[in-house]
């Protein structure tokens, strides 16, 4: 299993525009081979910040995740609504 953590800090003026986009991310990832899981979160303290929790079934899944061409498409419209980088961390279960 692959398990990711990506958090986004959104733009406030174009938090809708984030919204829309990364819910057809997220429909499109789960709709790709491979996909586990694939959730989006919000920071209860500040609204502005995003979190999707991903994971599939093994590295290549992930990888064609990223070649899918609708994941791009939504993925550059995203990128524009963001005032940082996505910090992008894969993570393992400790326990």
């Amino acid at each position: 299993m692959v398990n990711i953590c990506s958090k986004f800090e959104v733009n406030e003026c174009l938090r809708t525009s984030f919204l829309q986009n990364v819910t057809q991310l997220v429909y499109t990832a789960k709709s790709l081979g491979g996909c586990v899981s694939y959730e989006l979160f919000h920071d209860l303290d500040n609204r502005n910040i995003y979190y999707i929790f991903e994971i599939w079934k093994n590295e290549a899944c992930e990888v064609s995740k990223k070649k899918s061409k609708l994941y791009t498409e939504y993925m550059q419209e995203i990128v524009k609504t963001l005032n940082n980088e996505i910090e992008i961390n894969k993570i393992e279960k400790s326990i």
